[in-house]
């Protein structure tokens, strides 16, 4: 993340930058920063220098967490298990609606990342069998636990309605979830 760049660092990759747009050379190569810092905070803070932002911030791409686009999660867990299904040699499972389900009710602190990691352990405890809730619930700690006590947090209900199906008139829309 560029926001962790050292100073003297900053002011090596700005003189760069300097010298990149000074000369345009075809066939130059474009640099790619990632940071999820607020950088005009770091900037008012001296933590980062104004000039490499300015520099950096040509064209900015803003990238919501995944658990601001929940409507992806479900096509982005598919392409986390067909890979983990060519890997592990086992044919693509799929997800149950409930373990969907389940997924989109998490809160995602490490976005994608923890969703690989989260579809590949259930892939694993399933056996090559359909991954369900039970699976999506062993396989990250904070909505095991929740699902274990009963807690609202993953579930409406004990441990016993990890078993039966969710009907549509038992999904609240995003809106209500967050109330």
């Amino acid at each position: 993340s560029v926001d962790q760049l050292p100073g003297p660092a900053q002011s090596v990759l700005v003189k760069h930058l300097k010298e990149r747009s000074s000369r345009h050379a075809e066939g130059a190569s474009r640099l790619v920063a990632t940071t999820s810092a607020h950088l005009p905070e770091a900037i008012a803070r001296g933590a980062f220098r104004e000039d490499l932002y300015y520099r950096l911030n040509a064209f900015p791409l803003v990238m919501p967490a995944l658990r601001e686009r929940l409507e992806d999660l479900g096509e982005i867990a598919k392409i986390i298990l067909l890979i983990a299904s060519a890997q592990s040699g086992r044919p693509p499972s799929g997800l149950s609606p409930a373990a969907l389900i389940l997924l989109e009710s998490m809160q995602w602190p490490g976005n994608v990342t923890q969703l690989e990691a989260v579809v590949n352990r259930a892939h694993v405890l399933a056996g090559g069998a359909q991954i369900d809730r039970e699976h999506v619930a062993a396989s990250s700690p904070a909505s095991a636990s929740a699902v274990a006590t009963g807690s609202p947090a993953a579930s409406n209900g004990s441990e016993r309605d990890i078993e039966r199906e969710v009907s549509e008139d038992e999904i609240r829309t995003f809106d209500e979830e967050e109330q």
